[in-house]
């Protein structure tokens, strides 16, 4: 009797696994890489594949980590992925800019959460007292562009400034290497806050910089031969998102970001979570403003970092999600 229980049982588990792996056959294969680590700025994609919201669609979607050193610029442009997030759409105009044929699907973070961080006592209240003032720097990030257009912008002379070449970590500015820090109001700054350092936080938006934080991207080909998985991808992620928006959901949020990034401090991510939630929640998840797009694209213009006219329909598709 127990005999034929077992086989009973094994032939279920046999049936449940072709079953599975009949499911993931059907499933439309999407990889995507982050514009940064597994974060509070991933939350609603983390939440989307732990969910199962792309499942229910259709889709395998896998999730790679971005980075300084891993930019989901060149992943997506080389064909390497499908899909992007970027931490800022300047990045995405500068690529198409150079010849990348990229477009934009969705705005995630309404607003921009990049700033520059001074020390509350050093004197630092404006950009122009940057001028003297070791400012760090970082080349393929979204805080160096913004550099750029305010001092375009403010007409700072970045001669008499001091530009510290540095990649991501927070040494120099808490060794007091750094005057300045540019970096994430929802990462870096609730770092250094938790060493006990009181800021003064410089917003691009202050001095009529207009951005936003995270955008969905893709390119051209894969917009031509995979429009409908893409849409639903879109769909999914702003599900997952507005799963996010509910604080009743934050300790489910958090537990999937410790699934997927086991060495995040979790009571950053819940303040950093919290601070996110404002940003993407300022307008309807997933909206691109076009006027918005078209200042960011002058600006990029009026600052020299675009070097062609460029026109919104070049960065949209037609159908807006």
């Amino acid at each position: 009797m127990r005999i034929l229980q077992f086989f009973s049982i094994m032939a279920l588990l046999f049936s449940a696994g072709c079953e599975k792996q009949k499911d993931a056959r059907h499933l439309a294969k999407i990889n995507v890489q982050l514009g940064w680590q597994v974060n509070a700025n991933s939350a609603g994609q983390i939440v989307a594949l732990e969910k199962g919201y792309y499942r229910e669609v259709g889709l395998d979607v896998e999730l790679f980590p971005g980075g300084l050193n891993n930019p989901s610029i060149q992943a997506v442009a080389s064909g390497s992925v499908d899909v992007g997030f970027a931490n800022s759409p300047d990045l995405i105009v500068k690529a198409r800019d150079a010849g990348a044929p990229l477009k934009i699907l969705a705005v995630i973070h309404q607003q921009s959460y990049h700033g520059f961080f001074a020390r509350e006592d050093s004197g630092i209240k404006c950009p122009k007292d940057w001028e003297g003032k070791r400012i760090g720097v970082k080349f393929g990030s979204p805080t160096y562009l913004y550099y750029q257009a305010i001092c375009r912008k403010l007409k700072i002379d970045r001669k008499l400034i001091k530009e510290v070449p540095i990649k991501y970590g927070l040494i120099p500015f808490l060794n007091g290497d750094l005057d300045v820090y540019p970096g994430a109001l929802t990462n870096e700054k609730i770092a250094i806050e938790k060493e006990g350092i009181k800021l003064r936080v410089i917003k691009p938006s202050d001095y009529g910089i207009s951005t936003w934080g995270n955008v969905v991207f893709t390119s051209e080909l894969a917009i031509s031969n995979r429009g409908q998985d893409l849409k639903k991808f879109v769909q999914a992620t702003i599900r997952g998102w507005k799963f996010c928006l509910s604080q009743n959901h934050e300790e489910e949020v958090l537990e999937f970001l410790k699934k997927h990034s086991s060495k995040i401090d979790i009571e950053k991510e819940r303040i950093a979570l919290r601070e996110t939630v404002k940003l993407v929640s300022s307008k309807e998840i997933g909206t691109v403003d076009t006027e918005e797009l078209s200042d960011i694209i002058e600006q990029l213009k009026e600052s020299g970092l675009i070097s062609e006219s460029m026109t919104t329909d070049q960065l949209l598709i037609k159908e807006q999600w």
